[in-house]
């Protein structure tokens, strides 16, 4: 169960869920987006778990937000779920037609729908990497339904918000930019770790309850829980937009509705 403060954290959550579920501009810029990256991305089922239909939306504000509010009302199942993303290399969308070293000019993408019951509504998520030795090539992004989670060097920053505070994957905000700094995750993140681009190492993610409430707002809005990486490249068609494979484990708590 929530403590008092998480409770007034989910009520606020709840009103942005109604105001969320208003804005058809919103809901138009989303299905312009998907639509885009459907016709280029590579999309791979979840490996654990029953199959996932997609859920049908809550469109009605009311039904956003009765479904977040069971979140301090009920008692909660854990589950840790797998999604592995197969290992890539070399399948970059050089869309703008042109290569620089250093900069976002390709990417590639893959798709993989979290393997969860469609009874299931999900409270929240925290995310390991399941071995110490990923390895991407140039700049690598995970995304839990087009909200950004973490990426590489700044690249959260780069992107802009929606009305929850949740950045928004945009292709066209990074394309022939250089990021730079450190690995970042989105804000309430409390563990946020992504090995740097070119070296071993692994992904951690934990975020507190207000962020991981906005998350199951979108995606109970949504309709899914889709986790997709980017990688990009900039001049090496052969070895770019590339990694080792990502095995997750998904850490999830859950009611039943």
């Amino acid at each position: 169960m929530f403590s008092e403060l998480s409770k007034r954290i989910i009520s606020s959550i709840v009103f942005a869920a109604v105001i969320l579920a208003g804005c058809t501009n919103a809901n138009k810029f989303e299905t312009s987006q998907k639509s885009k990256s459907d016709e280029k991305k590579s999309t791979t089922k979840g490996t654990q778990g029953e199959a996932v239909g997609k859920r049908q939306s809550l469109s009605a504000p009311e039904g956003v937000a009765a479904a977040i509010a069971e979140c301090q009302n009920r008692e909660l199942s854990s589950e840790v779920l797998r999604i592995d993303f197969p290992p890539m290399q070399g399948q970059c969308n050089w869309d703008i037609g042109e290569q620089e070293g250093g900069y976002m000019m390709g990417y590639d993408e893959q798709l993989l729908e979290l393997p969860v019951k469609t009874s299931w509504v999900l409270c929240s998520i925290a995310i390991n990497l399941s071995k110490e030795d990923l390895y991407y090539d140039d700049y690598m992004t995970l995304m839990f339904n087009k909200r950004v989670l973490l990426g590489t060097a700044g690249i959260v920053d780069m992107l802009e918000e929606d009305e929850l505070g949740l950045p928004i994957y945009d292709w066209s905000r990074l394309q022939r930019r250089i990021p730079q700094g450190s690995s970042t995750c989105l804000n309430g993140a409390t563990k946020c770790d992504l090995t740097s681009t070119q070296q071993s190492g692994s992904i951690v993610l934990e975020m507190n309850t207000e962020t991981n409430l906005k998350l199951m707002t979108h995606a109970l809005k949504a309709g899914r829980y889709d986790f997709e990486i980017v990688t990009t490249g900039d001049n090496d068609p052969n070895i770019d937009c590339a990694h080792t494979g990502v095995p997750l484990d998904v850490s999830i708590k859950y009611y039943v509705k």
